[in-house]
Parts: structure tokens; sequence; C-alpha cells
């Protein structure tokens, strides 16, 4: 029987606008990279947090490793926190740590290493992402690539299965993303990224899964050209002409 990390059935997230938008079907699984992209980044990030059981459901069915997110028991959230990592969007780090120290803290915490494999572990993942920054000064002192860098490495240490991010790239210079790029193509072969962008080079070249959500329609498509063709269709009818019409504009405003 096929495991799937995250698996969703008609569920539509509590969403703040209040749209009643599309339900969504999702059978994650090991190699996807699943990406969610709109011209919305709020509702696309309500529906990460949902995947990741950190924000309310508003219909449908949503199992976590073949858990149904309504019977896990509270002792057993901590280990999937663990393995369902959680990227927001800024990243936080902690302001009076290091850099290095922010990304070996939490595997500390957990007690998964002693310290000095712990630093050698997130000096390995560091260089993997391409991190060229100082790892001994606060945050603050930072660009925002290796603040970005920094909590990718630290969310890693843990070993997670699935990383969910919203749009890691919002706060860096185009020359810049290519660095994320080659980790995640990599990282991906063992695990599973979930992610709100609006970085369409890497939905085009990676993406294996691509919702849009719209104002008031949420379209699943397979692949980058059933996207850009607006040909997939759903219960045997074509997209709505009004929807078709909503993915092209918003592919011509943010398409290099």
């Amino acid at each position: 029987m096929k495991t799937f990390p995250i698996y969703a059935k008609g569920l539509c997230p509590e969403f703040s606008d209040q749209a009643l938008r599309t339900p969504i079907n999702l059978a994650l699984e090991h190699g996807d990279i699943c990406c969610f992209i709109g011209p919305d980044r709020r509702i696309l990030d309500e529906y990460l947090r949902t995947l990741a059981g950190i924000h309310p459901i508003h219909q449908g069915e949503l199992e976590l490793f073949h858990h149904s997110i309504e019977k896990i028991p509270e002792q057993d959230w901590q280990e999937l926190r663990i393995k369902l990592a959680y990227i927001s969007r800024e990243a936080p780090l902690l302001s009076v740590l290091s850099g290095i120290n922010n990304t070996v803290f939490p595997t500390l915490y957990h007690g998964r290493m002693q310290r000095d494999e712990a630093i050698e572990r997130a000096q390995e993942i560091l260089t993997a992402l391409g991190f060229d920054g100082p790892t001994e000064v606060l945050p603050a002192f930072l660009e925002p690539v290796h603040r970005i860098q920094l909590a990718i490495a630290r969310a890693v240490m843990l070993d997670p299965e699935v990383l969910l991010m919203d749009d890691p790239w919002h706060a860096l210079d185009p020359h810049e993303y290519s660095q994320l790029n080659n980790f995640f193509s990599e990282w991906v072969k063992t695990g599973a990224i979930v992610m709100a962008t609006s970085n369409l080079s890497f939905v085009r070249k990676f993406a294996t899964k691509i919702f849009f959500v719209g104002t008031q329609t949420t379209l699943e498509f397979p692949d980058w050209n059933a996207l850009c063709n607006g040909s997939y269709q759903r219960s045997g009818q074509q997209l709505y002409e009004d929807s078709i019409d909503e993915v092209r504009r918003y592919l011509n405003q943010h398409s290099e």
C-alpha cells in the first residue's frame, strides 16, 4: 500500500477573505514538489498552514502520515512538527543567537545530536545550500539570502519528510534564486516539498503538482504545460473561461 505524507480530499481551509473556492485533492508522494501560485499570498499561506495541520479546516478530510488530523493524539504532535517542517515567509531566527546557534538549536533541544556533531551536520547542509556568509554573527547583521538559508538548514537538521515553505525567494534578488533551486531539487529526492511561491521559473522547471488559487476558484494542473494551455479538465468538463483568463493574466504578470 502506497503511503502519503499528506493526503487531502475535498479540502478547503477557512479563508481570511471568506471566499468559497474549489476544494482540493492532494496525495503528496516522496519526490513531489507541489506549488501553490496565485495573486493573494495570504490565501496561499492558508493552504500551506492547513496542510501542515496548523490552520483551521472549513471542509474536507486531511490525513498526515495516514492519520486523520482529527484523531492525532496531542502527544504525537511534537514528532509530527518535526516530520512536517513549516517555514514561514519571514523565517524568523532567534535574534539573540548567532547564525550557527540558530541552526543547531532545535536539534540540541530535541536531543537528536551532541553539539559537535550538530555543528558538523549544520555546516554540511549550509555548504549544500551555497551559504557564503558569516555563521557567528546575529541574524540582524546577515543578508536576506543568508537568513533564509539558515532557516532552511535549521528545519532540515531535524530530517523532516516534508518541507512546507511560504515563498522562500520573496526577499531575494533573482541572481540568488539558483542557490535555493539547486538545493531543493536535490533534497526532494528523499523527501517532499509543498510551497507557495511567485518564482515561476522554479515552478516551470521542478513542480510535479500545481495549484492555481484564484479569487473564487482553486484549479489543479498536472504540469507547467497544462497550466499554460489552460487545458486541464476537472470531472470531464473544460475549465470555465473566466478562470482560464485569470490564470493567463497571472502568468503574463509574473513570467520573466
